[in-house]
């Protein structure tokens, strides 16, 4: 978990925040055009995803600072064929800022934030 990787790190000039800015239910439409290209797997007309925004910021001089971003869509086991019983995800954006202090902690931390976000949707599904 990052808390813990911060504590060891000794990261504790300042407090970081992961925040979900954006987390709406969508509606994929299939074209006509996949559907004829692919007859036999895809079944439905449309399927449901979650889109999220998650950001995370470090309290700098008083003020938060976004340092790193995620787009991504989730996609549960209610996905027709032929993602069925499978829960996935797509990560859409990701993005980083060099403004993560200590600097010499930055891409690990930077890899934890996106460690700890599949193991939470693995573990929610």
């Amino acid at each position: 978990m990052l808390i813990y990787f911060l504590l060891d790190k000794y990261c504790r000039e300042s407090r970081v925040t992961i925040r979900v800015l954006s987390s709406s239910d969508k509606i994929c439409e299939i074209k006509p055009q996949l559907k004829k290209y692919y007859p036999n797997q895809v079944a439905d007309n449309n399927y449901s995803y979650r889109t999220k925004a998650i950001f995370a910021f470090q309290e700098i001089e008083d003020v938060d600072v976004v340092f790193f971003d995620i787009y991504a869509q989730e996609y549960d086991e209610r996905c027709p064929a032929p993602n069925i019983c499978r829960v996935y995800i797509y990560i859409s954006y990701l993005d980083t800022v060099h403004f993560f202090r200590p600097k010499l902690y930055s891409q690990d931390v930077y890899h934890e934030i996106l460690i700890d976000y599949l193991d939470y949707v693995k573990q929610h599904g």
